[in-house]
């Protein structure tokens, strides 16, 4: 007799297999029809959800209406001739309430069945091969993370996806006839992303989904989801290897219900869920109806714990915590489960009180508030009525009449029009009327655009106002002021604000109250062109508080003090000519076109036509004056001379002489600064060791002047202790165009620059230009008008520019097209002004005999060595980056020095960001030592410190700290894993990182300005302490994994060390020869031959090991410190060895986990190295990402944990009451993250920083 198998195994796709059982004997045959019977049930019901009437927000349950009509067709003779129907006949509508929906915030305000219907574009269905059924298990599911609330099983999300990889999963899942899904919930509630790039984004626990419906709209998918069951993921899957940025798929487990017995304590739990489902039905109205009708399925729904706790969740959806929907979603025990549902129903019901609550007591308020001025208005007439009260103006009215009764009035009044005209004001005015606001944020963006070009700090301030005056629902009472240089153009001017008495002949009102009149209404935006030029305050007789201001100024130094305070200040800094160019073609010359009559092919202009008009005619800030001299052209009347002249004094620049840049109510501009020693007939007349300036100056320049020449003695006696130049000289110092007057303290770096010239016959660069104040201390102080002079110096053909260290944000927030072609130098102290005004050299290849040798040079005058030392060469000035075979010589004596490539790198394209040449000659050391003295013979060069040309790069914004440290660790890497780890940092994973920490800061310091400013605004986030509280937490702790890995980063970038243990003569020396293959210790048959402690460094899988031989080491020595290294070779990373086998006998054995090795005849020894591996990458592996770089410096990890010290502090402090002192303390802790980049105080840390750098790397 066969025996029967008692399981059937069906393969129906590549992931899902059913397992049939052959329960009760029966025939193997029989089993199969039962499961063709439960994918035929299963078929109907798919079929069901997945017509388009199921579109809906409701979220119901599996229908248990589908059993029935699997028992009727079971029942029925022709059971092939089932018909299916839509899912409208189900005993449940479809409801739009929020009780039932689990969609996203941003989708309830309209069913999903309405968005379908209004769709403009013709949406594609997508027909669904309906699966056998629903699988059991499917290992590998795309994920689709939703915001808020989890949805639970046998319940329906309606979800639209834009992501087009995701769409394209999805897509190819339904044509393989896999639509299943898994439904995870995003951690974050404000994350906006589709995707997820790492498993800590979402709730491990979900539910597996099936997509009912899909409908493809091109550029996003819709989709209805129904949940089938709970599932965890348990790692991401890789699916597609070119996506390494997201994560769209996982693998996943299924999550099953603990086993439970409908006890005395689940039916009470579920009576007290369906008691308080009853008693928020009876509060709420609203939901009324549609719960009854889902409570009314009978015992099949209420009477199943699993679902009841589901359902009563998802009820809750809307008003509770996504961490408590969770816990219910993440809980296996049916009761625990039972018991958070019941929980969270509590909150909804208390919640439902005080809706309704608050809803009577306002509806009473209101009741009594309208009784009682209905009684107050029919006691008026009733007093009225009884001859009791009479209205002020019918008294006035009838004392007049009465008096006039019996007089004879003349017919002619002189003051009759004005009295009348006065009446007609006051009647015209609009007493509280107000118009609505118009606070559309993108609205106003796309005026902005459309009208303006440019400006785009501008711009955003304006936008900052308007989304500020949204959250508080109103800009009443403000008073916006631009400030901008004159000749700006595009704005109306408003005379008088005050208007004139009425005895006044033709007097009238002020413009504010013809404003109203004007518009209609009492919150009108008001424009009042140049205010600074007022001298009085407004003093008008009506209400202006929820007038809207805007006020124009050239300078804000004339504005009354009181009314600047009350203004929000926009500086308008103007247009750079790139923009001009812009707005010329895009807005002047059509409007020019249209005013002239003229046609395009009458007249044209060219982009380098506009650039000479605008940098020779129109150089003020706005484009008023080019519009003239536009109009101008167009009139054929431009054959003018240049209004401006070239800004560059001297095409080369003396001793004594610096340019700077200055501000002007025009722009900026140059501004030299010239200085000569003062010839005096004697030395006693008492004019030795002094100063005197000429220019037109002010008394702010006169005394920075003062200043720098302090500064500028102390500075030389430092430099040069033997030049007595300024204690023994007279210096006449002046600033050319002595008509134009000029102030400011701007020019202190400059003043002290050309005097020190001055004083050591040096010449400064004539493309270098500087600004910046000074103090007696040589300190270099933040200045104004960055972007104007920045304008001004490359108009003068300047190509570096060295401005003060704080106005580094100033500068990168510059656009683009103005920060192109010009080299920025960023100086803290006047010792760094020292340093860019010399040009620097080193042998970058190391000195010595070899094929090539490199020889860089960098600062401005780099381009002098190469003109010197090989004219033929220079011609690449205008041909930069490409290499030129050229013979160099000594610029003195004609003698040819070698032949050799040379490369030319202008500013700001180069390694340190200034000008740059290599010398590629050959590596002797004649041409080396000949090449380096011609170098020093030129004028301000002199020979590179260790490391300053990369601390030249990183001033210079070409590398930060992090990106410094890596280079110094790639220069020294000697194994693999130390070159990725310094390629990953050197590349900036640590500067992307800890930038990242800056901004989540930042979003926590907004945060916090806001719960400061609107506290009190109805706009606000309820929550926003606890979002602050959880943002800096999650902070904290990401640093934390941070500084834990320094020890795998120490490791890497050290070394792991190895340690060799053992007694006396086992062989240790023997071992530590064969590892490094090579006699590095002395061996021999006599114990203790070793006698000192050797390391050395081998490369052991790409991980450097250093190896310690502890031959020399006794353990019974009377050294303690012999003693303690002995004690700390104790630990458990611990790898046992038992050499020289080859004495052993034939048959022998070794404790398990132990290595046998003989060192004599290299025995043993691969898997010993390939265990030693294992153990050494263990060491070394990283608890954080792979991408990132661990920690590698103990300054990073000091810096890291001050930041989390000032975190902590401000995590536990006070909000409510002390706000200032936690934003106070996340100041700090962002101060100690960007100090490890080197955006503060790095001249504290350089010293350390650039010490392990060769010459000339």
């Amino acid at each position: 007799m066969k025996k029967r198998h008692s399981k059937v195994i069906i393969c129906v796709t590549r992931y899902l297999r059913i397992q049939v059982e052959n329960l009760g004997g029966c025939h193997p045959s029989q089993g199969i029809l039962k499961l063709i019977i439960i994918i035929m049930s299963s078929l109907i019901f798919i079929r069901r959800l997945s017509k388009p009437s199921f579109i809906t927000r409701s979220l119901r349950p599996l229908s248990t209406t589908g059993n029935v009509e699997i028992r009727e067709f079971l029942r029925h003779p022709q059971r092939q001739t089932l018909n299916f129907h839509r899912i409208k006949n189900l005993p449940f509508p479809p409801q739009t309430h929020r009780f039932y929906s689990s969609d996203e915030s941003s989708n309830d305000s309209s069913s999903a069945s309405d968005a379908v219907l209004s769709e403009p574009a013709t949406p594609q269905v997508t027909d669904l091969p309906a699966p056998q059924t629903i699988p059991e298990f499917l290992p590998v599911v795309p994920i689709i993370p939703v915001s808020r609330s989890p949805v639970f099983p046998k319940f329906v999300k309606i979800l639209e996806v834009t992501e087009p990889k995701l769409m394209d999963l999805l897509r190819r899942k339904v044509k393989l006839n896999q639509p299943y899904v898994g439904i995870f919930v995003k951690k974050e509630d404000d994350s906006m992303r589709e995707t997820i790039r790492s498993m800590d984004e979402v709730y491990h626990v979900g539910t597996f989904g099936q997509i009912m419906e899909l409908q493809d709209l091109g550029e996003r998918l819709r989709m209805v989801l129904m949940a089938h069951r709970r599932i965890k993921i348990m790692g991401p899957h890789n699916e597609d290897p070119e996506v390494t940025d997201q994560i769209l798929c996982v693998d996943t487990i299924n999550m099953e219900a603990e086993p439970f017995e409908t006890n005395d304590e689940v039916k009470a739990l579920t009576q007290e869920v369906i008691k308080t489902i009853r008693d928020i039905i009876a509060l709420n109205p609203l939901y009324r109806e549609s719960l009854q009708q889902m409570l009314s399925i009978g015992q099949r729904v209420v009477d199943n714990p699993i679902y009841l706790s589901d359902l009563g969740a998802a009820l809750t959806g809307g008003g509770g915590e996504t961490y408590e929907l969770q816990e219910v979603m993440e809980e296996l025990n049916i009761p625990k489960r039972l018991s958070l549902t019941l929980g969270l129903l509590k909150k909804e019901y208390e919640l439902s009180k005080l809706q309704q609550k608050i809803g009577k007591e306002v509806e009473e308020k209101v009741k009594s508030v309208q009784r009682k001025y209905m009684l107050q208005e029919q006691l008026k007439v009733i007093r009225k009525e009884l001859g009791m009260e009479k209205d002020d103006a019918e008294s006035i009215e009838e004392k007049y009449t009465a008096r006039m009764a019996d007089m004879t009035i003349p017919t002619a009044i002189k003051d009759f029009n004005v009295t009348r005209n006065y009446l007609d004001w006051l009647t015209t005015i609009p007493w509280g009327i107000s118009s609505e606001e118009n606070l559309d944020i993108e609205k106003a963006r796309s005026i902005l655009e459309m009208d303006h070009y440019g400006l785009d700090d501008v711009k955003k301030r304006i936008l900052e106002f308007i989304a500020v005056s949204q959250l508080k629902g109103s800009c009443q009472g403000k008073i916006i002021c631009f400030i901008w240089s004159s000749w700006f153009g595009g704005l109306s001017d408003v005379a008088e604000l005050k208007g004139h008495r009425r005895t006044y002949v033709g007097a009238m009102p002020g413009k504010a109250v013809q404003a109203l009149k004007k518009t209609k209404t009492e919150n009108p935006v008001l424009l009042i062109d140049e205010i600074d030029k007022m001298d009085h305050y407004m003093d008008v007789p009506v209400d202006l508080s929820k007038v809207l201001f805007i006020c124009t100024a050239n300078t804000i130094d004339t504005i009354p003090e009181p009314l600047r305070d009350r203004m929000e200040m926009i500086d308008v800094s103007g247009y750079v000519a790139e923009e001009k160019v812009v707005i010329a073609n895009k807005y002047l010359i059509p409007q020019m076109l249209e005013v002239s009559g003229l046609q395009e092919n009458d007249i044209s202009i060219t982009d380098a036509g506009l650039n000479k008009l605008i940098k020779s005619y129109c150089r003020e800030s706005g484009v008023r004056n080019l519009r003239k001299c536009l109009e101008k052209v167009y009139r054929k009347a431009a054959y003018l001379k240049p209004v401006y002249s070239h800004d560059k004094m001297y095409d080369v620049t003396p001793s004594g002489v610096c340019m700077g840049l200055a501000w002007t109510s025009h722009g900026g501009s140059t501004l030299y600064i010239e200085t000569v020693e003062q010839k005096t007939s004697s030395k006693e007349d008492g004019k030795q060791g002094g100063i005197e300036f000429t220019g037109n100056l002010g008394d702010v320049m006169k005394e920075s002047i003062r200043i720098s020449y302090t500064c500028a003695k102390n500075i030389l006696s430092k430099l040069d202790a033997e030049n007595k130049f300024l204690l023994e000289n007279h210096v006449h110092l002046h600033v050319p165009e002595g008509a134009t007057p000029k102030d400011g303290p701007s020019a202190g770096c400059t003043i002290t620059t050309a005097i020190l010239s001055l004083a050591m016959n040096k010449p400064v660069a004539e493309n270098l230009a500087m600004t910046g104040e000074i103090s007696l201390r040589g300190k270099i102080l933040p200045v104004g008008g960055i972007k104007e002079k920045v304008i001004a110096a490359k108009r003068s053909g300047v190509t570096s520019v060295l401005l003060p260290g704080d106005n580094r944000k100033d500068f990168e927030d510059l656009p683009e097209v103005v920060k192109d072609g010009i080299n920025v130098h960023f100086v803290n102290i006047y010792d760094d002004v020292n340093r860019y005004l010399s040009t620097i050299y080193a042998v970058s290849s190391g000195f010595g005999k070899c094929g090539v040798s490199i020889v860089r040079v960098s600062g401005p005058n780099a381009s002098l060595s190469l003109k010197m030392l090989s004219p033929m060469a220079a011609k690449s000035l205008r041909n930069p980056r490409k290499a030129v075979f050229t013979p160099i010589q000594n610029p003195y004596s004609s003698d040819l020095l070698d032949r050799g490539l040379v490369l030319w790198f202008p500013s700001p394209n180069s390694f340190t960001g200034e000008d740059c040449v290599e010398y590629h000659v050959h590596g002797s050391v004649a041409v080396l030592r000949e090449l380096i003295r011609l170098f020093g013979s030129f004028d301000d060069h002199k020979h590179a410190e260790a490391g300053e040309f990369t601390k030249r790069a990183f001033t210079n914004g070409k590398l930060d700290l992090t990106k410094v440290d890596g280079l110094a660790d790639l220069i020294h890497a000697e194994t693999e894993e130390q070159r990725k780890q310094a390629i990953r940092q050197m590349e900036g994973g640590l500067y992307s990182l800890y930038q990242s920490w800056t901004t989540k800061i930042i979003n926590v310091l907004s945060q916090i300005e806001a719960l400061i400013d609107f506290s009190e605004s109805e706009h606000l986030d309820p929550n926003l302490e606890n979002i602050i509280k959880t943002g800096i937490s999650k902070l904290i702790h990401e640093i934390l994994l941070h500084i834990n890995d320094f020890r795998v980063g120490e490791r890497i970038r050290n070394g792991v060390r190895v340690v060799i243990v053992g007694k006396p003569n086992v062989g240790k020396s023997s071992l530590l020869n064969l590892l490094l293959q090579r006699p590095a210790a002395i061996t021999s048959p006599l114990p203790g031959t070793t006698r000192d402690l050797l390391q050395f460094q081998i490369d052991l899988g790409g991980y450097p090991v250093i190896i310690t031989d502890t031959a020399g080491l006794r353990s019974d020595s009377h050294d303690p410190i012999e003693n303690q290294e002995n004690e700390e070779f104790t630990h458990d990373n611990v790898i046992d060895v038992y050499n020289k086998i080859d004495l052993a006998p034939t048959v022998y054995s070794v404790p398990k986990g132990t290595f046998p090795i003989s060192v004599l005849h290299s025995k043993g020894i691969n898997p010993l190295l390939e265990s030693l591996t294992i153990k050494v990458q263990e060491l070394c592996q990283s608890s954080g990402s792979s991408t990132s770089p661990s920690l590698t410096r103990m300054r990073y990890q000091t810096h890291c944990k001050k930041a989390v010290k000032f975190l902590e502090k401000a995590q536990t402090g006070d909000l409510e009451n002390n706000t200032d002192v936690v934003a106070h303390y996340c100041r700090l802790a962002m101060r100690e993250i960007e100090s490890i980049v080197g955006k503060i105080d790095p001249e504290l840390i350089f010293d350390v920083i650039f010490a392990d750098f060769c010459i000339g790397k």
